[in-house]
């Protein structure tokens, strides 16, 4: 929820604490609930690719994975 409150600054900003972070990790990963699809759509944005989908006490998680040099064509 708070993605549609703090608006663009956030999300530009999102994107290069996530370039930090693949300087220092070389695969960044978790899950997200199959209906939060806002932040599945910043996660996608961010250059995440989705994977397995898992069931956890009867709710649905995607696996979202970011490894270092994926987008090394937008750079």
């Amino acid at each position: 929820p708070l993605i549609q409150t703090i608006g663009v600054r956030f999300i530009r900003g999102s994107k290069a604490i996530v370039e930090e972070w693949l300087e220092r990790y070389k695969t960044l990963e978790n899950y997200v609930h199959v209906n939060n699809s806002i932040s599945i759509q910043w996660l996608k944005w961010l250059g995440f690719s989705f994977k397995e989908t898992i069931i956890v006490n009867d709710e649905k998680f995607i696996r979202f994975i970011k490894r270092r040099g994926d987008d090394v064509r937008s750079r």
